[in-house]
């Protein structure tokens, strides 16, 4: 199934060995967000933004959370998820993720926005 919105996480080797090793050390956090880029990549026609809002290792623990906004003037149906993908330094794939969003139908009015998380 093809999705309508995927955000495509690419994080450094370093980071995704802590992230798949666990953190060894002090358990403190470690801000993930100059390693990460988010690459939405949606079918035409769908009128979302996917935007990164948290992405770190805290305790040992990997977050990487964002939200999924409606475009203004867009009030169609959005089906789908979103993809987190982590790669090594040398572009690999590591691992990938599917993500549901909620809500999960995007509001129309208010925010116009769900949100993701992966732990």
């Amino acid at each position: 199934m093809r999705t309508a919105a995927m955000a495509a996480v690419a994080m450094c080797a370093a980071c995704a060995a802590a992230m798949l090793g666990g953190c060894a050390g002090s358990g403190g956090r470690v801000d993930l967000t100059q390693a990460v880029t988010v690459v939405p990549a949606t079918q035409p026609g769908v009128g979302v933004d996917v935007v990164l809002t948290s992405a770190h290792i805290e305790n040992g623990i990997t977050e990487i959370g964002g939200l999924v906004r409606r475009r203004a003037g867009f009030e169609g149906t959005v089906p789908g998820h979103v993809d987190v993908v982590v790669v090594d330094g040398a572009g690999r794939q590591v691992m990938r993720l599917p993500l549901e969003w909620r809500p999960k139908e995007i509001p129309v009015a208010g925010r116009r926005e769900a949100a993701f998380l992966m732990r």
